[in-house]
């Protein structure tokens, strides 16, 4: 009996020892994480932009996380599992989404499919295989008849596509991507901005040193605005509790 309750005994020990090591591991990093060097902070000039301003009100209720992107760019494809990966298990109170950038003529077309799988509800399907196939030969055309032919390959009607690629929301969304990554200066991609009440940040592979670190700030960077949120409402709490159900039972990002 006294040999099973120091076995008992034994085990809790382990398990707080285990989680004050995690802990202390966690603290560290955080400590690890310096400003200008693995993340930078924006400027009060790049802040008060109108356009910045005006995006910031849309989700002031939660941190927002953008990752400016494009199809065409191979670092963008190469960190894109991580950052799906991420995007399925991100909290409730972060806001994610992708911002397709046009760095070169022929990323116009990129950022047009985007939004156009976007608003024909197929973008979860087309997502990875677009990237894949652009980055591995079998896509080596960016022009709107290579891309139809794609898309109609997945399931999309060539009349959807036609009709969605020139419409008026698909050219609105481009114009106002465009518009977006110009007010945050991004020049290089893939960059990733973590935004909410605390501050605005941007970080990248580069300033992390891999993908794996990257997610890893990118986590800090969201835990460092969470106490300054607006907190929901008992009814609100509810509703999100119902709906981070829904999302983890189809699978779909939160």
């Amino acid at each position: 009996m006294i040999l099973k309750s120091r076995s008992i005994l034994s085990i809790v020990f382990f398990f707080v020892f285990s989680l004050s090591s995690c802990a202390q591991d966690v603290a560290q990093e955080a400590q690890d994480y310096i400003e200008g060097k693995h993340y930078i902070s924006l400027t009060q000039d790049v802040k008060e932009n109108d356009i910045i301003q005006n995006f910031r009100q849309e989700g002031q209720d939660k941190v927002q996380v953008v990752e400016f992107f494009s199809y065409g760019c191979s670092w963008c494809y190469k960190l894109d599992p991580f950052v799906s990966s991420w995007a399925h298990t991100a909290p409730l109170y972060v806001d994610f989404q992708r911002v397709p950038v046009e760095f070169q003529p022929s990323w116009r077309t990129l950022t047009k499919v985007y939004y156009l799988a976007q608003d024909l509800d197929v973008l979860e399907q087309i997502h990875q295989p677009l990237f894949k196939a652009i980055h591995t030969d079998e896509l080596t055309d960016s022009s709107e008849d290579a891309l139809k032919a794609f898309f109609v390959k997945k399931g999309v009607s060539s009349e959807d596509f036609e009709k969605s690629f020139d419409s008026f929301s698909v050219n609105r969304k481009q114009k106002w991507a465009n518009a977006l990554s110009q007010a945050y200066k991004i020049t290089s991609i893939p960059i990733i901005l973590v935004q909410g009440p605390k501050g605005a940040y941007l970080t990248s592979v580069r300033m992390t040193g891999g993908e794996e670190s990257l997610v890893k700030v990118v986590n800090y960077l969201v835990t460092k605005q969470q106490d300054y949120l607006p907190q929901p409402s008992e009814s609100q709490h509810q509703k999100e509790s119902k709906a981070s159900n829904i999302n983890a039972d189809s699978g779909s990002p939160i």
